[in-house]
């Protein structure tokens, strides 16, 4: 019997685990992470899709949607042997970092000595009051966990059995 793994804060007991690994250590390193990078990208793609739909929409810059979605593996050396670290990025432009987590009262000035046209008017700077923080991204992340994982699995078991020939 398998020996019983933590993951998520929940115990699980997967039959076969063993047999598994050795077989995907078997598996060409790159065509390896690439199926890793794919099924990251495609598991990363659902956050992404929830954070478009949850995404503020006053302003032009987040209503086209610049949203998006990374994938890197790599793999490091431990003190139980190698393992491989995936990352799965979903990102924005600067617009969505100061919606994300807002900004304080600032001025701006305009670059170089120049003046900014503000309310129909030329200024050498502007006094603005802040933005409270409007957060769509972690949200989306939150709402979207579970089905993340499962998403990744599915992902993950269908590049292995392109790699494999077996589906």
């Amino acid at each position: 019997m398998s020996k019983p793994i933590e993951a998520a804060g929940r115990m699980f007991v997967i039959e076969g685990l063993e047999e598994a690994k050795a077989k995907l250590r078997e598996l060409d390193p790159k065509k390896m992470r690439a199926a890793e990078r794919t099924a990251l990208r495609a598991a990363a793609g659902l956050i992404a899709t929830a954070a478009k739909r949850r995404a503020p929409r006053a302003t032009g810059m987040l209503a086209t949607k610049k949203i998006r979605v990374g994938a890197s593996v790599t793999t490091e050396q431990g003190l139980t042997g190698s393992h491989s670290v995936l990352v799965a990025t979903v990102g924005t432009n600067r617009v969505g970092m100061f919606q994300e987590f807002g900004t304080a009262a600032h001025i701006i000035r305009g670059r170089r000595g120049r003046v900014l046209k503000f309310g129909g008017r030329f200024v050498r700077s502007v006094r603005h009051p802040g933005q409270a923080a409007r957060p769509f991204l972690r949200p989306a992340m939150e709402e979207s966990k579970d089905a993340v994982v499962q998403k990744y699995g599915e992902a993950f078991v269908k590049q292995i059995a392109k790699v494999t020939g077996s589906g």
